[in-house]
C-alpha cells in the first residue's frame, strides 16, 4: 500500500510517500536539491516490496511547503525527527544534496546503514572558486524549476546548494558516519564527459579516515541524474544489500 504521510518537526511539517513492505528495516530516501519524493519512483519500482520505504520531501519541495531555515543542518534536524517517529531500524538513502543531509543525520541511534548515491562527501572543486561553482550551478538549476512536475521554492534551492558547498555540516559529516556506508557513483558528472562528482579518491579518503565503506559501486556510463533513471535497478540492488 502506498500513502502520503506527514511528520511534524521543529521547522514545520515534512511530507513523505510511504510504501508498505514485507520485512527488514524501513528505508528512508532523501532526494536532491531540486527533487521530490517522485525522484525515487524508478528506484522504488525496481526495489519492490522487500521492505517498507519512506520517500521524504525536504521542506520547500512538493508537499513539504514551509519557510526556512534551510541548509544541510536544518534538513538533517528534520530528518532526525522523522526517523525518531519510525519504529525500528532505518536505512538512510540520499542522492546528491540529499546524501549530504543523510550523512549529517546518520548519527541518529536507530540508523543501521547509509547509502550515498553520488553525493555526501565534500564536493571536489579543484581550482574552481566556491562562489563560481555555486553561481554556475544555480544558473542552470533555477531557470528550470518552473518546468518541474512539483512545486519547488527557489529560495530553498539556492540556500541549500550554497550550504552543500560551504557549510561544515555538508562538507565534514561523511567522515563522521559511524555505521556501514554503501556508495553508488556515476562515472560522469551532471552530463556525459563531465568529471565525476564523487571520484575514487574521495572514497579512498573516507576509508583512510576510518569510515566503514562496505560497498562501492561505480556505474561508468551513468551521469549524476541517470542513476535514478536508467540505472535505477543498480541503486535498488545496493539498497537491498545494505538493508
Amino acid at each position: 500500500m502506498t500513502q502520503r504521510v506527514r511528520f511534524e518537526t521543529t521547522h514545520g511539517a515534512v511530507s513523505a510517500v510511504h510504501r508498505s513492505g514485507t520485512a527488514g528495516p524501513t528505508v528512508v530516501l532523501v532526494h536532491g536539491v531540486n527533487g521530490a519524493a517522485s525522484s525515487w519512483d524508478a528506484v522504488l519500482e525496481a526495489f519492490g516490496d522487500v521492505a517498507s520505504t519512506l520517500a521524504v520531501e525536504l521542506r520547500g519541495r512538493g508537499e513539504s511547503w514551509s519557510d526556512g531555515p534551510w541548509g544541510v543542518a536544518a534538513h538533517a534536524t528534520d530528518l532526525t525527527e522523522v526517523i525518531e517517529q519510525i519504529d525500528g531500524e532505518v536505512v538512510l538513502v540520499g542522492h546528491s544534496f540529499g546524501a549530504h543531509v543523510v550523512a549529517a543525520a546518520a548519527g541518529t541511534p536507530t540508523v543501521s546503514a547509509v547509502v550515498l548515491v553520488d553525493g555526501g562527501p565534500a564536493r571536489v572543486l579543484g581550482d574552481t572558486d566556491p562562489e563560481d561553482a555555486i553561481s554556475g550551478a544555480l544558473g542552470n538549476i533555477l531557470p528550470n524549476l518552473d518546468g518541474l512536475a512539483f512545486p519547488v521554492d527557489a529560495a530553498a534551492v539556492e540556500a541549500d546548494f550554497r550550504s552543500m558547498i560551504l557549510d561544515e555540516a555538508a562538507t565534514g559529516s561523511a567522515e563522521r558516519i559511524g555505521v556501514p556506508v554503501s556508495f553508488v557513483r556515476a562515472g560522469n558528472g551532471v552530463a556525459p564527459g563531465l568529471p565525476a562528482i564523487v571520484p575514487d579518491t574521495v572514497v579512498e579518503g573516507l576509508r583512510a579516515a576510518g569510515v566503514d565503506v562496505v560497498t562501492d559501486v561505480e556505474v561508468p556510463d551513468a551521469t549524476h541524474f541517470s542513476l535514478l533513471g536508467d540505472w535505477a535497478a543498480v541503486v535498488a540492488d545496493v539498497i537491498r544489500t545494505a538493508g
